[in-house]
């Protein structure tokens, strides 16, 4: 297994976490899983780290993004909420 350096993974999430919250502002009043904005913004193998930006933004007042939880947290959905 190849190690990422750590300033690499922190770009690749920054990007992905950008990447997500456009994709969902511009889908505003819908909301999606992790799956599929994952899927949308083409990035499905990164879905776990996506799945975990969401949770950590949507914990978060100072980010616009509402959780919408779901027994199962891989299918809770998330949308913009601003």
């Amino acid at each position: 297994m190849t190690e990422i350096p750590l300033d690499a993974l922190f770009e690749l999430a920054e990007q992905k976490q950008s990447n997500a919250f456009a994709f969902l502002k511009k889908e505003k009043g819908k909301s999606f899983t992790s799956e599929e904005i994952a899927s949308a913004i083409r990035a499905p193998e990164k879905m776990e780290m996506i799945f975990k930006l969401l949770e950590h933004a949507s914990a978060n007042a100072d980010h616009p993004i509402k959780k919408i939880s779901a027994k199962l947290p891989f299918l809770s959905r998330y949308q913009y909420s601003q």
